[in-house]
């Protein structure tokens, strides 16, 4: 397992590539990797790229492949349980205020418990009153890996992948972990700019996302 591999584990769970080759050995079973003791859970997310990096960097021994050869549906009731808004860890996304005409920065600030490596979440707004320009890591993402899927931009959805260097974890306290950059076209409403909950992933530094049910979301004004 190298960087390269890494890398290329992170852009499958940021949707930026798609995997053809499922099966015994295929390359959906070699990504999945997360979490190490069932071999993957059927699914590609944050928690598979923060492993990769982890075996990358010689912190868990190589485990041999095994586990789901292709994608396993995760039932409605688990999800919802993941999502509860309840505890006291906060999401939030802030900015100045829109004018039309000129480009805004808007922050994703994450209240971190100083347990947080990985995060994967989705941001939607408004096409006709937002447009993306860019997005870069924030103040706390020194160091750290950015992957940003903008397929999706002319609907109003962009997704985001970050980790931190393998073993490493957000610093206690409010942390800006992503910058995003808009151009505002038109007046933006109430709601115009939200972050998905159906998309949202925290992993520790040891690649368990077991941390997830105690996040919510909250918008700035």
């Amino acid at each position: 397992m190298t960087v390269t591999d890494a890398v290329q584990v992170g852009r499958i769970a940021a949707g930026l590539d798609t995997i053809t080759s499922f099966g015994e050995g295929g390359e959906f079973q070699r990504a999945d990797s997360a979490p190490r003791e069932t071999l993957g859970d059927g699914r590609i997310t944050v928690s598979d790229w923060v492993q990769a990096l982890r075996y990358a960097a010689g912190l868990d021994p190589l485990t041999p492949v095994g586990g789901p050869t292709g994608p396993v549906a995760v039932a409605q009731s688990h999800r919802l349980a993941a999502l509860s808004p309840t505890g006291t860890r906060t999401l939030s996304v802030t900015s100045l205020p829109f004018v039309v005409g000129q480009t805004s920065a808007v922050s994703v600030v994450m209240a971190a418990t100083g347990t947080e490596n990985g995060v994967g979440l989705s941001l939607s707004y408004d096409p006709a009153a937002l447009k993306f320009v860019s997005a870069t890591l924030g103040s706390a993402g020194t160091g750290g890996t950015l992957l940003v899927n903008t397929n999706l931009t002319l609907s109003g959805r962009l997704g985001f992948v970050f980790a931190l260097p393998a073993g490493s974890a957000l610093a206690t306290g409010a942390r800006e972990i992503i910058r995003v950059n808009f151009a505002t076209l038109a007046a933006v409403l109430p709601g115009g700019l939200v972050i998905s909950n159906s998309s949202f992933q925290i992993v520790d530094p040891g690649a368990t996302g077991a941390g997830l049910r105690f996040y919510k979301v909250i918008q700035s004004p």
